[in-house]
C-alpha cells in the first residue's frame, strides 16, 4: 500500500550501489504555474512562463519567468521528491535563511516554500532566486594556479564564517537545522539542530526496508561485512568518549562542496555556493576536513607535465564532458591529484590562519574521521571489507593507520596460518605510478631520454620501498596473530 505522504517515488533498481529514486509521475507544468501565481501574486492576464530546466537526485528543477513582475523576473521552483517528507524541505530552508543571515557566503535566497505535498503541484516545493555564474567544474581547467588558490583561500574564509556562526549560536547537538511549525513562511531567527536529514537514511527506500533476500550466493559476501562491523563496533568505546558534559560543540558543515556546487564569474571569483540540502551539524572533528572538491583520489606531488603523456586518440573514453584539448583523460586525472594536493596544503594554512588551532584541531580529530569513513563505507557494502578489516585490526591493536592510505594500497596479502607474512604496499609516493612510468598504455617518453632516467629512479625506489616495509611494524608478522584472517590475495591499482 502505497504510503500518502510518499505519492509519486518509486525506486528502481541500480547497476551498482542501492537503488534510486524516481518520479511515478512528473508534477504538471500548469499546477506550479498556478503556485507561482498564487505565491507571487500574478494576475492571470500577466505572463507567467513555466519551462523545465534541470534533474537531480531528488529534485525537478523550473525556470519561472515573470518579466512584469516589480521585484522577481526569473526564479527557480524545485519541486523534491518526498524521500524525507517535510523534514528535507523544511531543513534546507532553514540553512539556507541561516547561512545567509549569518555570513557573507552567496546563497540562494528562498522566496516562499511548501514542505508538505498537500498543494497542487502535488509534491514539496521550494521557489529561490536565480544565482549568477558557471560551475567551477565547467571552467576549472581555463584557471590560472593563482585564480584557483584564491577560490581556495575564500572557501576557508567561508568555511571559518560557519564556524564561527555556529559557535556564537552554541549548537551542541548532531543533527540538521530546522524550524519550528508555524514558522515556516518566517525566516526562524535561531534555527537549532534537529532531525538528521541525509542521505543515507532515506536512499535505496530505507524508510520500507524489507528483509534482504537470503541468496545462498550472497551469504559469505554479508557475513564478510557483518563481521568487520562488529569489530568496529568493539572499537568505538576507544575512539569516542562515553560520556562528555557539556555535550560538544558541532557546526553546520558542507559535506558536498563539489565543483559543481560552486558558481563562477569569468574572473574567476565566486558568486553562489549550491547544494545546501541534506546537511547537519556535526562535531569539529568532522569540520576540519578539507572541502569535497579538494579531495584527490590520490595525493600527487609531483606536477604532471604536458608533453609527458601521450594526446588523444580515442581509445580512452572522455566521460568528462569537458574538452581534452588533444592530450588523453589520464594527463588531466593526474594533474587534478597534483592541483587537489597543493591546493589543500593552501586551504589548511589559510585555515590556520584564521584559527591558530587549526592543525592540532585536525589532528585531534584524524582517528574519529577515519572511523566514521570505515562505518559509511561499510553500510555502503563497500568493495574494500579485507581493507577495512585490516584498518580495524590495526587501530584495535593501538597502530592506528592514516584510512584513505590503506584504501589506496596496491596489494595486500593476509596470511594463512604460520605460512606468510602480512605484507601491505601503503607507500603514498605517486611517482610510483607517475605520469612517465605509464608509457605502456598510455603517455609518451620524453624526446629528450629522461624516460630511461625516470626508470631508474623508479627501479630505487621500490627497492627503497620494499625495504622500508619490511622495516615497519604494522606489517610484521608479529603483528598478526596467527589464524586470525584467512588467506587471500588481492591486488589493485588505484589509477
Amino acid at each position: 500500500m502505497e504510503d500518502p505522504n510518499r505519492k509519486g517515488l518509486s525506486w528502481k533498481e541500480s547497476q551498482f550501489g542501492p537503488r534510486e529514486p524516481s518520479w511515478s509521475y512528473d508534477p504538471p507544468i500548469k499546477a506550479i504555474e498556478k503556485v507561482c501565481r498564487q505565491k507571487l501574486e500574478i494576475a492571470d492576464g500577466s505572463p507567467c512562463t513555466v519551462t523545465f530546466h534541470a534533474q537531480g537526485a531528488f529534485n525537478k528543477l523550473y525556470l519561472v519567468e515573470t518579466p512584469h513582475h516589480s521585484t522577481h523576473k526569473k526564479l527557480m521552483m524545485r519541486v523534491t521528491l518526498p524521500v524525507d517528507p517535510h523534514n528535507k524541505v523544511r531543513a534546507e530552508v532553514a540553512t539556507l535563511r541561516w547561512v545567509k543571515r549569518k555570513t557573507d557566503i552567496p546563497v540562494p535566497a528562498i522566496i516562499c516554500f511548501d514542505d508538505s505535498s498537500d498543494n497542487d503541484i502535488g509534491f514539496a516545493w521550494m521557489l529561490m532566486e536565480i544565482m549568477p555564474g558557471t560551475s567551477a567544474y565547467k571552467l576549472w581547467r581555463k584557471m590560472t594556479m593563482d585564480q584557483k588558490t584564491a577560490l581556495v583561500e575564500r572557501v576557508a574564509e567561508y568555511e571559518d564564517q560557519l564556524l564561527r556562526a555556529s559557535s556564537e549560536a552554541n549548537f551542541r547537538h548532531i543533527g540538521s537545522l530546522s524550524v519550528d511549525d508555524g514558522e515556516e513562511e518566517n525566516e526562524s531567527p535561531s534555527p537549532k539542530p534537529g532531525r538528521i536529514v541525509d542521505h543515507h537514511w532515506f536512499m535505496d527506500d530505507h524508510f520500507n526496508y524489507d528483509d534482504p533476500d537470503n541468496e545462498e550466493e550472497d551469504i559469505d559476501w554479508i557475513n564478510a561485512f557483518i563481521k568487520v562491523a562488529m569489530k568496529l563496533l568493539a572499537l568505538l568505546p576507544k575512539t569516542f568518549p562515553s560520556l562528555q558534559r557539556p555535550s560538544e560543540r558541532t557546526y553546520l558543515w558542507h559535506s558536498d562542496l563539489n565543483m559543481n556546487n560552486i558558481l563562477l564569474d569569468d574572473e574567476g571569483n565566486i558568486t553562489a555556493v549550491l547544494d545546501w540540502e541534506s546537511l547537519s551539524c556535526q562535531p569539529l572533528w568532522v569540520s576540519t576536513q578539507v572541502p569535497h572538491f579538494l579531495l584527490a583520489t590520490r595525493p600527487r606531488e609531483r606536477q604532471p607535465l604536458r608533453d609527458g603523456y601521450a594526446d588523444d586518440d580515442g581509445t580512452i573514453e572522455n566521460s568528462t564532458g569537458l574538452d581534452n584539448e588533444g592530450k588523453n583523460t589520464l594527463f588531466w586525472d593526474h594533474l587534478m591529484q597534483w592541483e587537489q594536493t597543493q591546493l589543500s596544503k593552501v586551504y589548511n594554512a589559510r585555515m590556520e590562519q584564521l584559527r591558530p588551532a587549526w592543525e592540532q584541531e585536525r589532528l585531534d580529530g584524524a582517528l574519529k574521521r577515519d572511523f566514521l569513513l570505515a562505518a559509511h563505507q561499510i553500510s555502503l557494502f563497500c568493495i574494500n571489507v579485507g581493507y577495512m578489516e585490516f584498518w580495524v585490526d590495526m587501530a584495535a591493536r593501538g597502530k592506528v593507520r592514516d584510512l584513505m592510505k590503506v584504501l589506496r594500497s596496491r596489494t595486500y596479502v593476509k596470511m594463512a596460518g604460520d605460512e606468510e607474512s602480512e605484507h601491505w604496499d601503503l607507500s603514498d609516493d605517486e611517482d610510483s605510478d607517475s605520469e612517465e612510468d605509464s608509457s605502456d598504455d598510455e603517455s609518451d617518453e620524453e624526446e629528450d631520454g629522461s624516460g630511461a632516467e625516470d626508470a631508474e629512479a623508479e627501479d630505487a625506489k621500490v627497492e627503497g620501498a620494499k625495504a622500508e616495509d619490511a622495516e615497519l611494524d604494522d606489517v610484521k608478522a608479529g603483528d598478526v596473530k596467527a589464524g586470525d584472517v584467512k588467506a587471500v590475495a588481492v591486488s589493485s591499482k588505484s589509477d
